[in-house]
């Protein structure tokens, strides 16, 4: 049966070990740490751990250039280009990160489910996990 190990115990038991000069944890430790059976999560429980949103922040890009060139009568002309752009980037509530698109239904960066029916997905998974334990 597959276990989740809480981050922060897991991380509060990792010592610097001088003799081999790594991070270490060792096992006798690692057995203290209690786990979450994850085949027991229902709906609501996923929903409410691993569910994040998109949050919109509204950006402003771009500003004015300017470009000389050389017309067919051969006069220089100095011409200023509005390069201005607003637009909403999405970051997920969970990680931070900025999403590399706008229709994704989990987050690239740490997998939470964004949307409902990726909710319903990530159930799917965990059922299919508890038929082959």
């Amino acid at each position: 049966m597959i276990e989740y190990i809480d981050k922060v115990l897991l991380v509060n038991k990792i010592e610097w070990d001088n003799d081999i000069e790594k991070w270490t944890i060792y096992p006798d430790e690692l057995d203290s740490i209690p786990t979450v059976d994850c085949i027991s999560f229902n709906e609501k429980q996923v929903r409410d751990m691993w569910k994040g949103e998109w949050i919109k922040r509204h950006r402003h890009h771009g500003g004015f250039r300017i470009t000389k060139g050389v017309d067919k009568m051969g006069e220089q002309h100095e011409v200023m280009i509005d390069e201005r752009c607003e637009y909403d980037d999405l970051y997920c509530s969970k990680c931070g990160k900025q999403s590399p698109d706008n229709f994704l239904n989990f987050c690239s960066y740490c997998g939470a489910p964004m949307t409902d029916e990726a909710v319903k997905m990530t159930i799917n998974r965990l059922e299919g996990l508890k038929q082959d334990a």
